[in-house]
């Protein structure tokens, strides 16, 4: 016994919009509780922030801080605010002719509301004299999106490698 499936036009009106439906839904954006890896977005927040420091543009370097930031450098009193982050970055370039930051993330472990990175920085400096030096650190950053859903780093705690 063979079943023959006969589509009339009639089921056709029926059929099309169902058709059109699902693919729409194939192709919407992620649901809202769905996770997503922000590595790409904190790669290009890094190149950005590499971009101004390299400017020596203190007040853009701190746009990929959250308002909030707990800010830990080696040897430095902890600042919690993105303006005493920029006036720190701003000695460091009035101090320094140039700089070349260089940034690698060893690994990101990441849930809805929060990403861990931890990565090495190094900032190969030519003071005013001329004289050049280096500055190797690891770092560990807190990363949450801010209000708007943009990552932002919450907590940054950095100190010199201990193997170098």
């Amino acid at each position: 016994m063979h079943i023959k499936l006969l589509i009339q036009k009639s089921d056709m009106k029926i059929l099309l919009p169902i058709v059109f439906c699902y693919s729409l839904f194939a192709c919407a954006p992620p649901v809202e509780n769905e996770m997503i890896n922000p590595a790409a977005t904190i790669e290009d927040i890094w190149k950005t922030f590499i971009d101004h420091w390299e400017s020596k543009n203190a007040k853009g370097c701190v746009e990929a801080y959250h308002h909030d930031i707990t800010f830990i450098p080696q040897g430095f009193a902890t600042s919690h605010s993105v303006d005493s982050v920029a006036a720190f970055y701003t000695r460091l370039f009035e101090s320094n002719e140039s700089s070349r930051y260089t940034h690698k993330t060893l690994s990101l472990t990441y849930s809805k509301d929060l990403a861990v990175e931890h990565a090495h920085f190094t900032v190969d400096w030519t003071r005013l004299n001329g004289e050049e030096w280096t500055f190797k650190a690891r770092m560990l950053n807190e990363w949450v999106p801010d209000k708007e859903g943009n990552w932002k780093i919450k907590t940054l705690i950095f100190n010199n490698d201990p193997t170098e």
